[in-house]
């Protein structure tokens, strides 16, 4: 089994990238595909999903922790591989572990896809596991390198203003993460973005 891979990346889609190996384009699937850039190169570990219908499928990941958080999701009965990878596309892996381990159903479903009901689903059977890898030595000090609390906390604050999960899922989409925006840029953003289909529809 294959564990990591290092290579360039030649092309960047929504959830994808495609990395070059030599003679070889490995299409990958991956959380925070924005933040890569073409024509650098990277380590990525990953993990082989195999689809009944569609064969086998490459999930890349930056960290171990983002690996291990996604081997983690896909043991929950209704969780399949691109619902995981949304959720620490959008959530990012510590804020995932941090809502299983407390409980937080309400931040799990505010992921599309994920009602209330299987965000308690996902609680009731992995708690005690999230409650482990949060203790082992794939679990950094850095795992919020990809914004997961700035997420976890502009969930919150669209929330509060009355957005629901369909118009926050979108536009997380639509935002331009960075480690250098503060919450208060970034919910300016969103807000944007959350204008601009009512302006269309005016003029």
């Amino acid at each position: 089994m294959i564990d990591f891979v290092q290579g360039t990346v030649t092309s960047i889609h929504k959830q994808s990238v495609i990395l070059s190996i030599g003679s070889w384009g490995l299409n990958l699937q991956i959380p925070h595909a924005d933040q890569y850039e073409l024509d650098k190169e990277y380590l990525l570990y990953l993990h082989l999903v195999w689809h009944p219908e569609q064969g086998p499928s490459w999930y890349a990941f930056a960290h171990k922790v983002e690996r291990a958080t996604f081997k983690l999701l896909i043991e929950c009965s209704g969780i399949g591989a691109r619902l995981a990878l949304s959720l620490i596309d959008q959530l990012g892996a510590a804020s995932c572990i941090n809502a299983l381990i407390n409980g937080d159903a309400h931040l799990l479903s505010s992921i599309s896809g994920v009602g209330l009901r299987k965000a308690e689903t996902m609680i009731a059977q992995l708690k005690k596991r999230a409650s482990v890898l949060a203790q082992s030595e794939e679990m950094p000090s850095a795992i919020e390198s990809h914004n997961g609390t700035k997420r976890a906390d502009l969930t919150q604050a669209l929330k509060t203003l009355g957005y629901s999960t369909t118009e926050i899922s979108r536009v997380f989409r639509q935002i331009q993460w960075s480690q250098e925006a503060t919450i208060s840029d970034l919910l300016k953003q969103a807000l944007k973005q959350l204008h601009q289909p009512q302006q269309s529809s005016q003029t």
